[in-house]
């Protein structure tokens, strides 16, 4: 009874292990992706204080430049009684300044603006022990350093930065910087409540967090809490604290753990009700043995058909190039003949009729050697070679130069790789884009044409650019289909192939092509092909 119970080949023991082999792996995989998204949480978190950090230390910068500025003057002795004008030139601009002092020993001389400051004169900084240690401070450092945020004298709260001055050697007193609170927290770009959507902001002296008097912000949020990151700023011995409101890596982590455990559930029973069923599972294998050989008795008769229709394409393309194209030639040279002899016999209507019938064969036979070539491209059946684009290119330009020459055309080439493939399909390529970008263009321009190359991972990417007459959005996939075109013979003469031929052949090599164009604004072909063929 025993071993029938944990017999592995019982159904429901099979429905187990699977139940539990899952769940155990989707835990785990959940367990690692609450991890992820807890360090890229905390990512976040650390860089959003680093910013803050660094927007604070820009914001004070104009103070640490006014209080050297102050201090230069009073040590060279170039202030004098011109105190206030000098102070209001420092703080012309600088919106993150809201007064300068000068403090003689430890006693405060001099305001600006005096408005509103007139309690701060003749104030005693060591009449109050946290001033006369955070101005020791000051001294000690030789450096522009803050006190703060406090109580100001002059009413309100903010902080003080104070720069020693030393004249000959002995302490003279301070340059002094005063920020209000309204002003630094404008500086974070918040306002008076600290936070945002996604943050909680505090701003304190190092190592007193605890302390109501020291921190910028009153939220009552514990910051010795939840997912919080820190960052120093020495200018005043502070540090900027950040709290995330809303921590979403548990979030995001739940519905992975939940859906595991529902695939897990699932592919138990389905391995149960798999494993009760292996006389339907022989059916199934039989059945899908006998749909496989229908289906190869099908393949065997369609390659067979397709083997017939290839003999007959190939017999079309022979008739087409030899037998249909020499009646054409015929009525073309018997039509030219009869011009030439009898045109003095000739009205304007019945030349008019020979140019129409000469011009439509002529057109004929381009559609016959256009289709043969449309026809051959997938039968060639030679090894591919290594071709080199850029003469291919050279060579495409070779053969155009008249219609070059004559519009004056400007072909720009950049590096082309080398690929492997076959000639003259590639040369048929490039001399039907140039061919198009030489043609379908405003009268009035002259023809701008780019041929550039982009390395992808496993291809390259060519782009033919031009400046002609584009080509409407609709008309994008049209223009790859055969005898699709987009104007009249009389407006631009073509057969319609030539894309069609163009797209055939980059699809053969295993490549693909699209285009990208807007009436006006000129086309651009891209087309990729193959690194290794």
């Amino acid at each position: 009874m025993l071993n029938q119970k944990f017999n592995l080949a019982h159904p429901r023991t099979a429905g187990w292990i699977v139940f539990f082999v899952l769940l155990i792996l989707t835990q785990l995989i959940a367990v690692q992706i609450f991890h992820i998204e807890r360090e890229n949480e905390f990512v976040q978190l650390k860089n959003e204080t680093q910013f803050f950090k660094n927007h604070l230390e820009t914001s004070l910068n104009p103070s640490v430049t006014a209080a050297n500025l102050l201090a230069f003057l009073v040590e060279k002795e170039i202030l004098k009684d011109n105190y206030d004008a000098i102070c209001a030139d420092i703080m012309k601009g600088n919106s993150f300044i809201d007064a300068l002092q000068l403090v003689e020993g430890n006693v405060i001389t001099k305001t600006y603006p005096i408005e509103g400051n007139e309690e701060v004169i003749l104030y005693n900084l060591l009449s109050d022990s946290i001033h006369k240690r955070e101005s020791a401070r000051a001294r000690e450092r030789k450096e522009l350093y803050f006190e703060g945020p406090f109580e100001l004298v002059q009413g309100g709260t903010g902080i003080v930065g104070r720069l020693p001055i030393f004249k000959d050697g002995a302490f003279w007193g301070f340059s002094a910087v005063i920020i209000r609170t309204n002003t630094l927290i404008s500086a974070f770009g918040l306002d008076e409540s600290g936070q945002n959507e996604r943050y909680y902001f505090q701003l304190a002296k190092s190592n007193t967090l605890d302390s109501a008097d020291t921190k910028l912000f009153d939220h009552g949020v514990d910051f010795t809490k939840g997912m919080v990151h820190s960052a120093a700023v020495p200018l005043g011995d502070w540090k900027i604290y950040l709290k995330t409101k809303h921590p979403v890596h548990f979030q995001r982590t739940w519905p992975f753990a939940a859906t595991g455990f529902l695939l897990a559930v699932v592919m138990g029973v389905f391995t149960w009700y798999m494993s009760i069923q292996p006389r339907r599972l022989r059916v199934m294998v039989n059945e899908k043995t006998k749909s496989l050989k229908s289906v190869n008795t099908i393949l065997k008769k369609n390659t067979r058909e397709l083997q017939t229709l290839n003999k007959d394409l190939e017999q079309f393309a022979y008739i087409a190039s030899h037998d249909l194209q020499e009646p054409l030639r015929m009525i073309t040279s018997f039509l030219v003949q009869l011009q030439k002899k009898h045109s003095d016999q000739l009205d304007d209507k019945a030349n008019q009729y020979i140019h129409f019938a000469v011009d439509g064969a002529m057109r004929m036979r381009q559609i016959i050697q256009d289709l043969l070539i449309y026809s051959q491209i997938s039968k060639i059946e030679e090894p591919r070679q290594e071709l080199d684009l850029q003469i291919i290119v050279d060579e495409v330009k070779a053969i155009l130069r008249g219609a070059i020459k004559e519009k004056s055309a400007k072909i720009t080439v950049g590096d082309l790789p080398g690929i492997s493939g076959h000639r003259a399909p590639l040369m048929l390529v490039f001399q039907n884009l140039i061919g198009n970008s030489l043609k379908y263009v405003a009268i009035d321009k002259k023809p701008e044409i780019d041929i550039s190359s982009k390395e992808l991972d496993k291809f390259w990417e060519i782009s033919v650019s031009d400046n002609g007459i584009g080509i409407d959005k609709e008309y994008h996939e049209k223009i790859f289909i055969l005898f699709e075109r987009l104007h009249t013979n009389e407006e631009y003469s073509g057969t319609g192939l030539g894309l069609s031929i163009v797209k055939k052949v980059v699809e053969n090599l295993g490549g693909e092509i699209r285009v990208e164009s807007e009436p006006g604004e000129g086309t651009t072909i891209r087309f990729t092909l193959p690194k290794n063929a």
